[in-house]
C-alpha cells in the first residue's frame, strides 16, 4: 500500500513540475532558448539550432530559428514579445529586456508533442486536429494551438484578472 501511495505522489509531483519548468516570462536569455530548444527537440522531425536574434521586421521581437536536417526550407521559427521593463525615453534609460514567449508556427507533428509534454498531457491529438484548435490555461497564461491554411499555431495569451 505504501508503494502505491508513493508511485501516486511521485506521478503527481512529476505531472506538476512538468507543466511548470518553465519561464514564459523571464529576463534571461537561456530561459527563452531551453524553451525553443524543447520545442525543437520535441518535434517530430530531426531540427537544428540556426540562429537567433531580434526580428528584422518588428523590433519588438526575439526569434530562435531551427532548421530541418533534411530540408533546410522547413523551419520552425520561435517568437518571443520583447519588451523593455525600466525604460524612460525623457530619462534616456534603456531598460532591461523582459521575454514573453508569443508562439511558434509548424506542423502539428512537430508543434503536438511539446503540447502534449508541457502544456496539456491529458489533450488528444485526433480530437485536436478534428476540432482545428484547443486551449490550455497554466497560471497566467492561456495556451491556443489553432490550425490556419494547414499551419498549425502555438501561441500564448496573457489572461485577464477581472
Amino acid at each position: 500500500m505504501r508503494a502505491v501511495i508513493l508511485i501516486a505522489l511521485l506521478s503527481i509531483c512529476s505531472f506538476a513540475y512538468t507543466q511548470t519548468n518553465f519561464k514564459f516570462i523571464t529576463s534571461e536569455k537561456s530561459d527563452i532558448r531551453t524553451i525553443s530548444d524543447s520545442i525543437a527537440l520535441n518535434a517530430k522531425r530531426i531540427y537544428e539550432y540556426n540562429k537567433e536574434g531580434i526580428s528584422d521586421d518588428n523590433i519588438n521581437y526575439y526569434i530562435i530559428s531551427y532548421k530541418n536536417v533534411k530540408d533546410s526550407l522547413d523551419k520552425i521559427n520561435v517568437f518571443f514579445n520583447i519588451k523593455m521593463i525600466g525604460a524612460n525615453t525623457a530619462l534616456e534609460k534603456k531598460g532591461e529586456p523582459q521575454y514573453t514567449f508569443y508562439g511558434v508556427a509548424g506542423r502539428f507533428l512537430d508543434l503536438y508533442p511539446f503540447w502534449l509534454k508541457y502544456i496539456n498531457p491529458e489533450s488528444n491529438a485526433e480530437e485536436i486536429t478534428l476540432r482545428g484548435k484547443a486551449s490550455h490555461k497554466i497560471d497566467d497564461i492561456i495556451f491556443k494551438l489553432s490550425e490556419d491554411k494547414g499551419i498549425w499555431k502555438l501561441k500564448t495569451v496573457l489572461a485577464r484578472n477581472n
